[in-house]
């Protein structure tokens, strides 16, 4: 009989994840958001309460936000700190170069 045939596997392809768009960490309370892929109708990415002293981590292109307390978040965006205006709840889009109002 012939000698067996080594097998080569492929070797294993690595897959880094998307760098973060956007790191929302409450600092001086909670804070409700609603995050969807590109606009308010796209995919639901994450949607609940943001206790204080945790953070949640966000990956994509672009993301609108619904932030009902965004005085106490400490908001970053492709690791940079921005400041949006808070004591209202506020509507916005986040994108790699910054955020804007929706």
């Amino acid at each position: 009989t012939p000698p067996a045939k080594s097998q080569k596997t492929p070797s294993a392809v690595k897959h880094r994840a998307p760098a973060a768009l956007l790191t929302l960490t409450a600092l001086r309370g909670s804070a409700l958001v609603a995050a969807h892929r590109g606009n308010a109708s796209g995919t639901l990415v994450y949607a609940g309460t943001i206790q204080k002293g945790h953070s949640v981590v966000l990956r994509g292109s672009r993301l609108w936000l619904q932030i009902d307390s965004p005085e106490n978040l400490r908001i970053q965006v492709r690791g940079k700190l921005v400041h949006v205006p808070g004591l209202k709840p506020r509507v916005i889009i986040v994108t790699p170069s910054g955020w804007r109002p929706a």
